[in-house]
């Protein structure tokens, strides 16, 4: 019997040249970045528009009570509810304000179902609140 003839291994590597660091080259037209540069004054004036006037008019909601009032609110602090929820394109002024246990259900039923049953408009009476608060500060 012949003996099987052994398979060469790998052959060694030569050792890699270093690469070489070389200045960007230039080119007729200018780089440009991904994004475009935004104007600080807009970016602001849109951040005090979508966010900044939510802190106080969220006070302002809260010490209205439960907008559900009288359907056995459990008397607990009063929550900012969402009429539509931010996420899907919902502003800071759409909101009113619900004990824990109505906030829970609205989240879990949604606002149609409590609007049935208890025959409160819970977007309008939001913007009513917008109006009210805009007549307190003197805005209107």
């Amino acid at each position: 019997m012949i003996a099987p003839i052994p398979k060469p291994g790998p052959k060694p590597r030569k050792p890699r040249k270093p690469l070489k660091r070389t200045a960007p080259q230039a080119t007729s037209a200018p780089r440009r970045s991904k994004l475009a540069p935004t104007n600080p004054e807009r970016k602001r004036e849109r951040h005090m528009r979508d966010f900044d006037g939510g802190i106080e008019h969220d006070h302002f909601v809260r010490e209205k009570g439960c907008a559900l009032r009288g359907l056995g609110c459990d008397n607990g602090p009063i929550q900012a509810a969402h009429i539509k929820p931010r996420s899907t394109g919902g502003r800071w002024w759409q909101i009113v304000g619900l004990c824990a246990k109505h906030h829970r259900l609205q989240e879990e039923v949604g606002n149609g179902p409590i609007e049935i049953a208890t025959g409160i408009d819970l977007a309008a009476l939001a913007k009513r609140y917008v109006l009210e608060n805009l007549k307190e500060k003197g805005a209107i």
